[in-house]
């Protein structure tokens, strides 16, 4: 029974060897698993159950919560600037508002977020 559990959920498993960059295998399809690097994530956007990775080489769509997923990450390099997204620190370039701006895009950070955001987003800059 747990193996039929097991093989129902979706895969995340953090992957380094020596001398490899840090990365995650995501389960992409039905069977097949994605080698993720950590630096190569831009976005997570919420689809409901499912959450869109968006990398600096494509897009990748996973059975798996935002929030479930964010807790995988490392907590240095992401943060949660609104209920539906997830966005690396250093791909952000520009902050007005509430909102941010990554690759062009524009991104509302949430009411509750704006604070803890813009100081985490400040005190890297400044580090």
């Amino acid at each position: 029974m747990n193996r039929i559990i097991a093989l129902k959920q979706p895969v995340a498993s953090k992957s380094q060897g020596a001398g490899d960059k840090p990365s995650i295998f995501v389960k992409v399809d039905k069977k097949k698993l994605q080698k993720i690097y950590i630096d190569e994530i831009v976005v997570i956007e919420s689809l409901k159950d499912y959450i869109r990775i968006k990398t600096t080489s494509g897009k990748y769509i996973i059975h798996k919560t935002l929030g479930s997923f964010t807790e995988e990450l490392p907590a240095d390099k992401f943060i949660r600037i609104h209920r539906s997204y997830t966005i690396a620190i250093d791909k952000v370039q520009a902050v007005e508002g509430n909102c941010l701006e990554i690759d062009g895009i524009r991104y509302t950070i949430g009411r509750s977020y704006i604070n803890h955001v813009k100081s985490r987003i400040i005190n890297d800059a400044i580090t």
